[in-house]
């Protein structure tokens, strides 16, 4: 079981966020070395993670993460509106991408990419949350991996029937996630004999429709091979596909923020 409060800390005089998991504490130890790997992650759009411990209460064994504390809300709160604006989807992405393929190049999956975990700062730039979270918890107790499991709504097929996760499985989630930014609902899948089917909203521009159908491809393989060529490949898409697609101001209280590639 997960718990997360938002905290003052009183040393560093700043907001933060905590996030602590009940372990076995045989788990622990395994937990704790993991979770160093994810704290090393430095980059402008993931939550950077200010520290981590255990502590005992009762029978209880808690293991803790200290987090930056979004204060924009998240991507799940701003799609409540309605899809965004195909300008605001593209900086989004880009982020949200960059994000990805830096951490990718550590070793990390993040596997529980999803609205929920894309967070905002007060500049409206985006914070992705809990890189690598989904993974170290399984790995830390696997016989409740059921309690870790990836939302499933977002989740790669590959993953779904327990095969080797790539940063394939996180540009899949990341291509489920445009979609819902671009029509404010996630794409229907089907499983089929091939395999897990994605189909687009028929409404989208055959262009984009056609960066979705290779993105969230049931082979893996055949996906992006990054997840910036996936923001790249849409930005393309769009610059192509001038109409039908929704429009919906971006909210005024925060400003767009710069790209970093």
């Amino acid at each position: 079981m997960a718990f997360v409060f938002a905290a003052h800390d009183s040393v560093l005089d700043r907001p933060v966020v905590i996030k602590a998991v009940e372990l076995q504490p045989e788990a622990v130890g395994t937990f704790i070395r993991e979770a160093r790997t994810i704290a090393r992650l430095d980059h402008p759009h993931i939550l950077d993670v200010y520290d981590l411990g255990t502590e005992q209460i009762g029978e209880e064994n808690l293991v803790y993460l200290v987090m930056q504390l979004a204060s924009g809300g998240t991507l799940t709160n701003r799609l409540r509106e309605g899809p965004l604006p195909p300008n605001e989807v593209r900086r989004i992405l880009y982020q949200v991408g960059n994000a990805l393929d830096y951490a990718h190049r550590q070793g990390v999956v993040h596997l529980d990419l999803k609205p929920a975990n894309i967070l905002f700062d007060e500049h409206g730039n985006v914070l992705v949350a809990d890189f690598g979270l989904a993974q170290l918890l399984y790995n830390a107790n696997p016989a409740k991996a059921d309690a870790f499991a990836n939302t499933l709504a977002y989740m790669p097929p590959e993953q779904m029937l327990g095969q080797e996760v790539t940063p394939a499985s996180d540009v899949y989630a990341l291509g489920l996630t445009l979609h819902e930014m671009l029509t404010g609902e996630l794409p229907e899948r089907e499983w089929t004999d091939e395999g897990l089917i994605s189909r687009p909203a028929p409404s989208l521009p055959p262009a984009i429709r056609a960066v979705l159908e290779k993105a969230t491809h049931h082979h893996s393989g055949q996906r992006y091979a990054t997840a910036g060529e996936l923001a790249e490949a849409f930005a393309e898409a769009l610059a192509r596909s001038p109409s039908g697609l929704p429009e919906r101001q971006a909210p005024s209280a925060i400003p767009p923020g710069p790209s970093v590639k």
